[in-house]
């Protein structure tokens, strides 16, 4: 009887700080995704499940970015000159800024998430080197820092912590609350 081909295998398994790494950025960037969807659920002023449900139902990550960013735009709105007297406007440009730059954070790091979680990984056979290359392949992939993938995952969590933050600062004290002091 013929010995069969043995299971295939990652080069990378070699490499377990880099598949640890790789992993974490997958983890981080779920935590991530349910941060936006609870920040959603403070900018409508709702339950965190039913800004969960709105922001995880399309399937698309930049997709339900840009839904929060619209509905921050929405609820944020500058109002009427006639309505400025009663309406907490500097509290919801303010608002809408702090959105704003948590929405174009979470772009970039999950673009930089996708990127990393779609390459193709091996390891260089001369120099050892752990190598990504974009798919399809079209040549040699190129040599990948442990710093830069532990870098993700800083940025992840430190976004993560102010997104939530933020939600925080919204559920005491909403953005939208008309200020009824004369």
């Amino acid at each position: 009887m013929k010995k069969l081909q043995e299971e295939w295998r990652s080069y990378l398994e070699a490499r377990p700080d880099y598949v640890q790494a790789i992993g974490m950025i997958s983890i981080e960037n779920a935590n991530l995704e349910i941060a936006m969807a609870d920040l959603l659920g403070a900018v409508l002023g709702v339950r965190d499940e039913v800004g969960n449900a709105i922001y995880l139902t399309p399937r698309a990550a930049i997709l339900r970015l840009e839904i929060l960013e619209a509905v921050a735009k929405a609820q944020f709105r500058p109002k009427t000159e006639g309505d400025k007297f009663y309406e907490n406007e500097d509290g919801k440009a303010q608002a809408l800024r702090n959105v704003v730059a948590v929405v174009k954070r979470a772009k970039s790091a999950i673009n930089r998430r996708h990127t990393i979680i779609h390459d193709a990984w091996g390891i260089e056979d001369t120099t050892g080197q752990v190598i990504r290359a974009s798919l399809p392949l079209k040549g040699d992939g190129t040599p990948e820092s442990l710093r830069t993938l532990k870098a993700l995952i800083g940025d992840l969590r430190k976004l993560i912590t102010d997104t939530r933050s933020l939600s925080k600062a919204f559920r005491l004290k909403p953005p939208v609350l008309v200020d009824m002091r004369i």
